[in-house]
């Protein structure tokens, strides 16, 4: 290792120790930078990811570790869990039983949660066909619990919210995928149209000019900000009492 790399990969992992995750993220870029096969470097910048919420680009280091470390268990580890928030049911498996000879234990919790979440997405789906709704949600909350970065789940719940009238768990799940996606002006309008149909129409606005900032000829967005705005000049006229 260069003497700057073995600097960078020392602060940033100073800092990330006091909770300084942006600095820390500077200096583990500048150690990969430096040194694009050391894998050390790698592997911490993908623990500051993940503590960002940036699992995408922690999956991408995890990748990098081991192609440059086969036998780093941690990110072996690191990565199937990864995946199986995800949602990633076959590509956790592969991960965790390659793990297996590595760390049995990690992998074997790895693989004992995954029958569970196969088993309350065939359950959660069945009770949404069959118009069981609440028990659907009881069924998609027990896999969320594991896989809590699936949108796709997080989707569905928010569906099943939504038949049975309840609109603000149903933004919950909505507002969470717009975190987990990147430029989701989907998510926004979502957002915008069940804020819109609870009367809350500042939160309403609000929405709809984060799906206009991420695409201003985004047609849908701007028919609805048009209709918000028609109904705040329809409140102005409005006499007060």
């Amino acid at each position: 290792w260069s003497t700057s790399v073995k600097e960078h990969l020392e602060q940033g992992t100073q800092l990330l120790r006091t909770g300084n995750l942006g600095e820390a993220l500077n200096h583990y870029h500048a150690a990969v930078e430096g040194d694009a096969k050391n894998y050390l470097a790698y592997y911490q910048r993908a623990t500051v990811f993940l503590a960002l919420g940036r699992h995408r680009q922690a999956l991408s280091d995890f990748d990098a570790v081991i192609r440059l470390k086969p036998d780093f268990h941690h990110a072996k580890s690191e990565r199937g869990n990864v995946l199986l928030k995800q949602g990633k049911v076959e590509e956790a498996k592969k991960q965790f039983t390659e793990l297996l000879n590595l760390d049995p234990d990690k992998a074997q919790a790895g693989l004992s949660d995954l029958p569970v979440l196969e088993q309350a997405i065939e359950d959660a789906e069945a009770s949404f066909e069959n118009n069981d709704f609440a028990n659907a949600i009881d069924q998609y909350d027990i896999a969320i619990e594991i896989a809590k970065w699936d949108t796709a789940l997080r989707e569905r719940r928010a569906e099943a919210y939504l038949k049975i009238g309840n609109i603000i768990n149903a933004i919950g799940d909505v507002r969470a995928i717009a975190k987990l996606t990147n430029d989701n002006t989907g998510a926004y309008l979502k957002l915008s149209q069940l804020h819109y149909i609870m009367g809350e129409e500042e939160e309403s606005l609000k929405e709809i000019r984060e799906c206009l900032k991420l695409d201003q000829d985004h047609k849908e967005c701007h028919t609805h900000h048009k209709k918000e705005k028609s109904t705040d000049c329809d409140s102005a006229l409005i006499p007060l009492l």
